[in-house]
Order: structure tokens, then sequence, then C-alpha cells
């Protein structure tokens, strides 16, 4: 399996989101397959919410932070397959 970092510059206020804050019926649990492009979860950089996509066809191992969290450059947020 492979883990996922975040990699570009952070601000403090960057937030892990495991779904949209107005459908958190669509957070994918672990176990779910995606599809390339596809998008797991959001960042929520200040006001904006920015889309993480999947990098290739896979299955969601696992979340490894909470969705509200703070994540800085580094953080490991997911594992796919």
């Amino acid at each position: 399996h492979k883990e996922y970092r975040r990699q570009r510059q952070m601000c403090i206020r960057d937030r892990f989101q495991a779904a949209h804050p107005l459908r958190p019926d669509t957070a994918l649990a672990p176990g779910s397959r995606v599809a390339q492009g596809q998008t797991l979860a959001y960042l929520a950089v200040g006001p904006v919410l920015q889309a993480l996509r999947a990098p290739r066809d896979a299955v969601l191992l696992a979340w490894t932070v909470e969705s509200g969290a703070r994540v800085d450059r580094g953080d490991v947020l997911y594992r796919l397959s």
C-alpha cells in the first residue's frame, strides 16, 4: 500500500474534511473502491475547499487523520492499496 502526504505549503487554518460540509453523507469508508480522479476528501484552506483526488484506481485502506483535524505539510492523510 502507499501513504499519501500533504505536499504543498500550508496555512495554519488548513483542515482535513472527509466529506463536503454541505454533504456529510458522502464521506468514503475504508474499503471503498476509488477511481483515478475521484474526489476522496477535501482540505479547507481558509474559506476555500480544495478537493483531494485519487491519483489512481485503488481501495481506500484508511483515513489517518480525523475529519476536522488540522493538517500540516508532510502529514499522512490516507492510505490506498
